[in-house]
């Protein structure tokens, strides 16, 4: 795999020292098979002492790089235009790889040169280093192009679960201090990818904190979440118009899911019936609510027809609040 490089992009803010370093050294574990670098971007951290951690490593391929606080996005942002190998990797700090299955992924990378490679994660609840449970790595899908995955597949849009040429990301940068950047970012990025690849290798350890943002539910950060992911939707429905016939197509599919997705987790996280109620209100007045009348797949018919209504989707609910169905 001489041939073959990649830059991962580590943005960190306040990580823990442990988890980072684990992250850290879970890269430096894949060893001198292929070129790597990492830029750790340091988004800000109060009393940083990241660099002399860093520093303990003692690895030349680990470049330390402070900034403002930016955001997650922000962060990225930065790494993105730092990086100098031919694929970029994100990877949040307080994750990591899993050294076997990770260079299983990069010999189709080196094998076949996607633009973009998809694989899969496993979720990860110790602040120790699990191993790796060996999956079936041997099952490759190829699509033409990014379009065509979108057309035909429910796209899982966190960056963290692709590795993807630099040129394609091009002067494509994530939105700054929002939340569901990834969801704006992703779909962006498959609409001008070429070749694709999909593994059923899972290289990638997703820590679950217990304190995560999707874990909270305090009516003001749910509201923040929503608002997010209102302009999320609008900032990609508003492209729809700019492409050609088919990535219109593409692009439409994928808004109409995050609306399937917003509507769903509005009846999981919102705090009472006038914070439904209020959103519905919302949604609708941005064409979001319902749905729209679709044949995507099975799932999404079933979700259009217990949703389309105003009063099953109160009745689902309400469902849900006394025995938790979803």
């Amino acid at each position: 795999m001489r041939n073959l490089s990649i830059s991962f992009v580590v943005p960190c803010y306040c990580t823990d020292k442990s988890q980072l370093m684990r992250c850290l050294r879970s890269i430096i574990s894949l060893g001198d098979d292929f070129e790597w670098e990492v830029r750790l971007i340091d988004d800000g951290t109060p009393h940083s002492q990241v660099e002399s951690w860093v520093k303990e490593l003692g690895d030349g391929r680990i470049y330390y790089h402070y900034q403002e606080n930016e955001g997650l996005g922000g962060a990225r942002n930065k790494g993105i235009e730092l990086s100098t190998k031919e694929y970029i990797q994100f990877v949040d700090s307080d994750d990591y790889l899993f050294r076997d299955a990770y260079l299983y992924c990069a010999g189709i990378l080196d094998r076949y040169s996607p633009d973009l490679l998809i694989f899969g994660y496993r979720k990860v609840y110790s602040d120790g280093v699990e191993e790796c449970v060996a999956g079936k790595c041997g099952r490759l899908l190829r699509y033409k192009d990014g379009t065509e995955y979108m057309l035909k597949k429910s796209l899982f849009a966190a960056a963290c679960m692709y590795v993807v040429k630099r040129d394609v990301i091009g002067n494509k940068r994530f939105l700054h201090h929002i939340f569901h950047e990834d969801e704006e970012f992703t779909p962006r990025l498959l609409l001008d990818c070429g070749e694709m690849i999909v593994t059923d290798a899972a290289p990638y350890a997703y820590y679950q904190r217990p304190d995560s943002i999707i874990g909270r539910r305090d009516a003001a950060h749910v509201d923040r979440r929503f608002k997010d992911l209102l302009r999320v939707i609008c900032s990609l429905r508003a492209g729809i118009a700019q492409q050609d016939k088919r990535k219109s197509d593409a692009l439409t599919r994928r808004v109409d899911q995050l609306g399937e997705a917003f509507v769903y987790d509005l009846i999981r996280f919102s705090p009472d019936a006038a914070f439904l109620e209020r959103w519905l209100d919302e949604l609708r007045a941005n064409g979001i609510f319902p749905v729209a009348c679709k044949r995507y797949n099975m799932k999404y018919v079933i979700f259009y027809c217990l949703t389309n209504k105003r009063w099953k989707v109160r009745a689902i609910y309400n469902l849900n609040k006394k025995i938790g169905i979803i």
